[in-house]
């Protein structure tokens, strides 16, 4: 029996299917949905493939979840860029000036004579995860240069930003996280007022033990947790453009140290803009407008503050997503979620010949309209439109309103959470929850 649910999660798409091929969950929603306590409720002991199909947090934040919290996984699959920012990081040319210039922060000027920052350094294994974790501390400099408004960072040598003038070992490492998590720490206590003090000490005693016992990706998330609430004090409409920066900094940073800590397989998948119709191999599952990468794109040798802001920028839009198919002899389901299905030629189309579910191009959004009609299905009355529209305020499409079967995460009238669950028998999909969607 193949049963596919759309999870609860607070902000994003998050769907799981399960079949005699194993469980498969499409992203994950945003961070804090409790996504792993979700699928251990509902019984799920292990993960054949976790996909993430867009680097935006709506989808990415959910997944880092279930790898922070170790959930059986045996293989993910990312976007390349979510490796490719980490490398663009370590590549980074040290222009603090530049970076604070470039975010409207400060008058200096740009120092274009930093090349020297990126001197080689000893690489002390060759399947890149030092590099991932240096790339890490780099993403973390440039957050905290973000939320504060000045580099505490400017005139170091790579050397002594990134190892406080030691070799490039872990524990050089550690010595910068150190430095950060006690200027987060101070931060954060500030805002506490009358227990400032007590505020400070829990969390410096929780650095440390992580500095005793703890591993250096445990260090960078707790980091990036700290720059996330400091960038919520980010006020007004430059406030929230630069707490979007920040965001996707952290992020980057953080799946850049799970990457290195996961014992999972990790694939990769490049966005060709254009349709693919090869199955993944020993997976039910085809990418639609991507292909497996088997290395990453070409990255300058040297990194400057436009480069990575760019980069950012593109990691947290939601355009350009992934869009994947599954199929197996009697049902199918068609993740397209946060895509407008652009990638088709003028002639070309989606083919459904069996009873699919099918996630609404961008949530249902009127934006999409002319996704639709890129879908054709041989028998229309057989499939089902979901969607996990999160926000009221923006308008559904025509297209989807016009559906015959759909169902809504966020019932339209009642604004409340329904889970909904399918399940595939006697030729059809049944809903078992879930609530049908009457879109005004």
């Amino acid at each position: 029996m193949t049963q596919f649910r759309v999870l609860p999660v607070r902000r994003g798409d998050a769907y799981l299917l399960q079949s005699r091929r194993g469980s498969y969950l499409v992203d994950g929603g945003a961070q804090g949905s409790l996504l792993p306590e979700m699928l251990t409720d509902r019984l799920v002991r292990k993960l054949r493939v976790a996909v993430c199909s867009s680097t935006c947090s709506e989808r990415l934040g959910g997944i880092l979840e279930i790898m922070e919290a170790e959930f059986p996984v045996v293989e993910y699959w990312f976007p390349e860029k979510v490796e490719l920012v980490p490398e663009m990081a370590h590549r980074f040319n040290g222009d603090w000036d530049g970076w604070l210039k470039l975010l409207g922060l400060s008058g200096y000027e740009i120092d274009n004579d930093r090349a020297g920052w990126i001197s080689p350094v000893k690489i002390l294994d060759g399947d890149g995860s030092h590099r991932r974790l240096e790339g890490a501390a780099v993403l973390i400099g440039l957050a905290v240069t973000a939320c504060f408004g000045m580099s505490p960072y400017k005139g170091m040598s790579r050397s002594a930003f990134l190892y406080g003038g030691e070799d490039a070992t872990p524990a050089g490492l550690i010595h910068f996280f150190e430095k950060t998590l006690v200027l987060l720490s101070d931060r954060a206590a500030a805002r506490s007022k009358d227990e400032t003090g007590a505020i400070n000490r829990i969390l410096r005693r929780t650095g440390w033990r992580l500095f005793s016992s703890g591993s250096l990706e445990d260090i960078i998330l707790l980091c990036g947790r700290l720059l996330n609430v400091e960038s919520q004090r980010m006020k007004g409409n430059g406030g929230r453009g630069m707490r979007i920066v920040v965001h996707g900094l952290t992020m980057a940073a953080m799946m850049a140290a799970m990457l290195t800590k996961t014992e999972s397989h990790i694939r990769f998948f490049s966005w060709t803009g254009k349709l693919e119709k090869h199955f993944v191999p020993r997976h039910p599952l085809i990418c639609l407008n991507g292909v497996e990468a088997t290395s990453l794109p070409e990255v300058a040798p040297v990194t400057t503050p436009s480069m990575i802001f760019q980069e950012i920028r593109r990691t947290t839009s939601q355009s350009k997503g992934l869009a994947f198919q599954y199929g197996d002899a009697n049902c199918g389901a068609l993740f397209c979620g946060n895509t407008k299905m652009a990638f088709l030629g003028r002639r070309e189309v989606v083919a459904l010949d069996r009873p699919t579910v099918i996630a609404a191009p961008r949530q249902g959004n009127c934006s999409s309209d002319r996704a639709y009609g890129r879908i054709v299905s041989k028998d229309p009355k057989q499939d089902i439109w979901v969607r996990s529209h999160y926000s009221y305020a923006r308008k559904v499409s025509d297209q989807f309103k016009e559906k015959t079967n759909k169902l809504c995460l966020n019932n339209c009238v009642h604004r409340t959470v329904h889970e909904v669950l399918l399940s595939h028998s006697d030729g059809k999909w049944n809903r078992l929850a879930g609530a049908s969607c009457i879109c005004g």
